[in-house]
């Protein structure tokens, strides 16, 4: 086993690994050995980082992750010292040979924990590719949440919602079925109510507006919810549905609520919830979401840092709007909404492969190598049979010589109108095949190209 970088480094242990950071001699050595001239430049530039922060060098290096006899099976590190905000990010990777054996969660997982027990470190980051499914699902497992996007892909985020006295990890989850109960508790919390003023009775949520908002919840194709737990404790929630209630705007809106117990407040966990939620929407393909909120509650200000504008006021009752980021293609799918894309596993893409030749849209079962989604453009596998754009657009930009539809002298021709009256004469044999729920994904995804394309009748 290697020394660590100091007498008194540190040393991460799970069931399975010892996790130890690699000496600056170490470094050099490691570099000195390694044929990929990739690895060795990334070598190099740890070695760099390392090089100022004296004992502190375990924040730049590669950790050895290895088995309880000595053998080595990855690495795993961090990308520097935690920034002003507390935020470290990590990387990692397990050699071929011990891959498929949960080690890159055991190790992720092992020293996330380790760094958010760290002074001053209140979140850690890492980033995937947009393809790689099998480094999102690691991710995953190991407690981290969808955060947006970084710049090399998906990003992931888990926070520690420490207090001033312990640590305590923040898990954010879809709710399980047993807890919709939880809702009335979390409906009560977030209601505002200033300082100094009396709380309403408990009753109050059975106000038709507010009621509304969790009435049989999760009977609704657009009904959402999300928990933060800490410790096994379910502590907080973000949920959202389309029902006239507090907050809403239109149909294809979703307006959504939020609460904590009051002793959980303060702790960044409102902020990961939000975020996740957004995140969740954006995937699913909506084009915005919305809420209502007091003009006095500070829970504004954290609307706003999201991207929240108001839209509207009654009685200071403010209703605010977030835009999600869309990617609409140049045939007018919403690829953000489409299940090839967001399928998280080889399962979920399973299923979508049986959806599509129930449609008719395959004429067999794909493996799931085969569907899924590896971005639309010129050169990408695409959405055909044989991996070629389904209505030739990519073959149309590059006859025409430019970057995308909208720089198009011709844009909207006849061929796009084509294609969104196609869209449209599609819904009802869609609609006789799929279940309610399979049918509001498929309609984001697909039947609303004409909207997506502005295209007017």
């Amino acid at each position: 086993m290697e020394k660590t970088s100091s007498p008194n480094g540190p040393f991460v242990t799970s069931s399975r690994l010892e996790i130890v950071p690699r000496t600056l001699d170490g470094m050099h050595a490691l570099r000195d050995t390694e044929r990929d001239s990739d690895m060795r430049q990334a070598y190099s530039e740890m070695i760099a980082a390392m090089e100022p922060l004296g004992d502190k060098d375990y924040w730049a290096c590669d950790w050895r992750i290895s088995l309880a006899d000595g053998l080595s099976v990855g690495g795993i590190g961090f990308k520097g010292v935690p920034d002003e905000r507390g935020c470290v990010e990590v990387g990692y990777g397990i050699d071929e040979a011990f891959q498929r054996r949960g080690y890159a969660t055991e190790a992720t997982r092992a020293m996330a924990g380790w760094a958010l027990a760290q002074p001053g470190v209140r979140s850690v980051i890492a980033q995937t590719e947009p393809w790689n499914a099998a480094s999102q699902k690691v991710l995953l497992a190991s407690g981290f949440v969808r955060d947006g996007m970084g710049k090399e892909g998906p990003l992931f985020r888990r926070l520690s919602c420490r207090g001033e006295d312990a640590a305590s990890d923040l898990a954010i989850r879809d709710i399980r079925a047993d807890e919709l109960p939880l809702l009335e508790d979390f409906l009560y919390e977030a209601i505002f109510v200033p300082e100094g003023v009396t709380p309403p009775q408990r009753s109050v949520i059975r106000e038709p507006l507010l009621w509304r908002t969790i009435e049989g919840f999760g009977m609704l194709p657009d009904d959402r919810c999300l928990v933060a737990e800490v410790a096994g404790q379910v502590v907080g929630a973000v949920w959202c549905r389309t029902a006239d209630q507090y907050g809403h705007i239109d149909d294809e809106t979703p307006s959504l609520s939020i609460a904590l117990y009051p002793e959980f407040r303060g702790r960044g966990i409102g902020t990961a919830l939000m975020r996740a939620m957004l995140v969740h929407l954006t995937e699913a393909g909506y084009a915005r979401v919305s809420l209502s909120v007091q003009q006095e509650n500070y829970a504004r200000r954290l609307y706003e840092s999201l991207g929240f504008t108001t839209v509207g006021e009654t009685g200071g009752e403010l209703v605010m709007a977030c835009q999600l980021e869309r990617h609409i293609g140049l045939c007018g799918d919403d690829c953000s909404a489409c299940p090839r894309r967001l399928a998280r596993d080889d399962d979920e893409l399973g299923r979508v492969a049986e959806l599509w030749v129930r449609l008719g849209w395959r004429d067999e079962v794909e493996t799931p190598a085969a569907l899924r989604c590896k971005g639309c453009s010129s050169e990408g596998t695409n959405c055909g049979r044989d991996g070629r754009c389904v209505f030739g657009l990519w073959e149309c930009v590059a006859a025409h010589s430019v970057g995308s539809r909208h720089e198009c002298a011709e844009w909207p021709c006849e061929r796009l109108r084509q294609i969104a009256e196609a869209g449209d004469a599609r819904e009802g044999a869609v609609r006789e095949v799929c279940t309610s729920e399979e049918f509001a994904v498929l309609s984001r995804a697909f039947l609303r190209k004409r909207k997506n394309l502005g295209i007017v009748r």
